[in-house]
């Protein structure tokens, strides 16, 4: 039953991904969209659906934000695979903890120099066995 609903979930999410394609499509006009035969359609959806499927479409919906922000045209899937990609290291970045300080070098006074001096000499005569 969990792989059927993982099945289904997976299915809504390419079926997601292929109306968000059409949309942007329709938007700025990409190909001529409303002009171009269902074959067609249909081959410009599964090229998006088996590049993006991996992403959930929320993440879609904002890679094709990002990139309509940067330029007006209507993206390719790998332009709005770039932009997942950039948002998610982003993202890791900005969740990494911050780098651990060097520790604080403290100089050896004289007195622990010569508590040193003196554990090394006991030590010195002594036999190791093992």
């Amino acid at each position: 039953m969990k792989e059927l609903c993982g099945s289904q979930a997976a299915q809504q999410n390419q079926a997601l991904i292929a109306f968000e394609l059409e949309v942007a499509s329709v938007k700025l006009d990409r190909f001529g969209w409303s002009g171009l035969s269902q074959a067609m359609k249909d081959r410009l959806t599964a090229d998006w659906v088996d590049v993006l499927s991996m992403y959930d479409v929320k993440e879609v919906k904002r890679g094709i934000g990002e990139c309509l922000s940067s330029k007006p045209k209507t993206p390719t899937e790998y332009e709005v695979k770039a932009a997942i990609e950039t948002y998610r290291a982003a993202a890791i970045r900005r969740a990494a903890p911050d780098p651990m300080p060097e520790p604080e070098r403290v100089e050896a006074t004289p007195e622990s120099r010569a508590r040193v001096a003196e554990m090394v000499a006991e030590l010195g005569g002594s036999k190791r066995v093992g």
